[in-house]
């Protein structure tokens, strides 16, 4: 499983709250499941061979998409975290100057 979908799973498990995360989850676990490819390692000519799903060559488009969905995901929950930090700090900061030393 990449990276990308094994990351996305673990924190949608765990932060999953509105109704698109929770869709989101559904895809993955699917797509992770059942849109994946019979091969070991790559063949001669650097193909992976056929998705065991839908028979197109993989990574097929379902993957590549939902693998694109679980970056994009990763990116915006790690933004709002990031957010979430500074805004924690500027509080911080604001009541250590109003704070006597």
């Amino acid at each position: 499983m990449r990276t990308s979908f094994k990351s996305t799973l673990e924190a949608l498990r765990s932060h999953a709250s509105t109704p698109a995360e929770f869709d989101l989850l559904a895809t993955v676990e699917y797509v992770s499941t059942d849109h994946i490819s019979g091969a070991e390692s790559p063949r001669s000519d650097g193909s992976w061979g056929k998705c065991e799903e839908c028979g197109l060559l993989w990574p097929c488009p379902a993957w590549v998409t939902t693998e694109l969905a679980c970056t994009e995901w990763l990116i915006q929950r790690s933004s709002l975290t990031v957010r979430g930090i500074r805004e924690h700090l500027k509080g911080e900061d604001a009541q250590d100057r109003r704070e006597p030393a």
